[in-house]
């Protein structure tokens, strides 16, 4: 396959500072990033190559592959794609037979944590994260956010008002939208819809989870798979999509369907995670890529493959929106906090019921 014409290290040190004062930063943070970057660079041409293992779309990997070479010329780029279960699968395999393939990571959260807990992941403090508005990623340096799974509702515009559209997770409970809502159905014991019941325990705390779920659950008048609900809401079958994913709901928004969707408080998020082998074989160009991730130039190509990017400034068009919204991560390894999840799992079998 082609690759983009290579870009000399001061068209790319140029990149990098553009990148850094649309970012809102100092001339100051500006030279730092820079100076840190070409560091990096330096390093990582004397190992010469990076190999990725990531679980987006092959077109996407080899998107961003050709990206990072053109702005980091004398580094090679292969990748590995497979599904997350599959790629964590695959690291543990390697990681117990010693032998380590993977320089850079892209995963999910949750696996991310994993990897951290257990040592497996390579400390970065990355400059480029570092300008990024607080709350977006994570302290730790074992990992960063590239891009958001952001969890909220959406609702079908022929059939709520935009005067009338519900802006909370409390509104939904108005006796007007009983028998209007849809979700996919938490009782299959994952997916969103369950991850949702399970975090909003840690923010109503349990004295006011029961009543509220107890209500919620009266409100549902259908259950299903992701999609079909989805289905559901385009069509008017339902009004309102409780535990929407915006990344689902914008795209079809925008070819016509009367559909939108609200940024409740506070509105949750998993992350899509980027971080570095704590036994890559070139751990430069793992610390590299991290920071090419996060960049404006990383963060517009995730944008442009249709998710949601970390840095607010990236986001395009209609989620522009969550860059106002109170944002908060689903934390996935600590959805139940002191409860297990069996207790979750019999809460939910009551309250959402079918034909509550």
């Amino acid at each position: 396959m082609r690759f983009a014409p290579r870009m000399t290290t001061a068209a790319a040190l140029v990149a990098v500072t553009i990148v850094v004062f649309a970012a809102g930063s100092t001339p100051v943070a500006a030279q730092s990033v820079d100076q840190a970057l070409a560091a990096r660079h330096e390093a990582a041409k004397k190992e010469g190559k990076l190999t990725l293992y990531g679980v987006d779309t092959a077109e996407l990997l080899q998107q961003l592959g050709d990206a990072f070479k053109k702005r980091f010329p004398g580094v090679a780029f292969d990748f590995f794609r497979s599904d997350s279960a599959t790629m964590y699968q695959r690291l543990e395999a390697e990681a117990a037979a010693g032998r380590h393939v993977a320089d850079a990571i892209m995963l999910t959260a949750d696996r991310s944590e994993t990897m951290e807990g257990k040592s497996e992941l390579l400390k970065i403090d990355s400059p480029v994260a570092a300008i990024y508005p607080a709350g977006i990623q994570p302290t730790s340096g074992y990992w960063y956010n590239y891009g958001l799974n952001v969890t909220a509702f959406a609702y079908n515009t022929d059939l709520v008002k935009a005067s009338e559209a519900p802006k909370t997770w409390s509104d939904l409970l108005d006796p007007k939208w009983k028998g209007k809502i849809g979700m996919q159905d938490p009782k299959s014991g994952a997916g969103g819809a369950y991850a949702w019941v399970a975090r909003m325990h840690k923010v109503l705390g349990e004295e006011k989870w029961h009543p509220f779920m107890d209500a919620m659950g009266k409100q549902i008048a259908r259950y299903g798979q992701y999609l079909p609900v989805r289905e559901a809401l385009v069509s008017g079958e339902i009004a309102i999509q409780l535990a929407a994913y915006p990344d689902f709901t914008e795209p079809l928004k925008l070819k016509g369907a009367k559909i939108d969707w609200a940024t409740p408080e506070p509105t949750f998020f998993v992350g899509l995670t980027i971080q570095a082998n704590a036994k890559a074989p070139n751990p430069n160009a793992a610390k590299l890529f991290v920071d090419f991730m996060l960049t404006d130039e990383g963060q517009k190509i995730i944008a442009d493959a249709g998710k949601i990017p970390a840095r607010p400034e990236s986001r395009p068009g209609g989620f522009v929106r969550l860059n106002a919204a109170k944002m908060e991560p689903m934390d996935p390894n600590r959805l139940y906090g002191a409860r297990e999840k069996t207790w979750f799992d019999s809460n939910i079998q009551k309250y959402f019921a079918s034909g509550r």
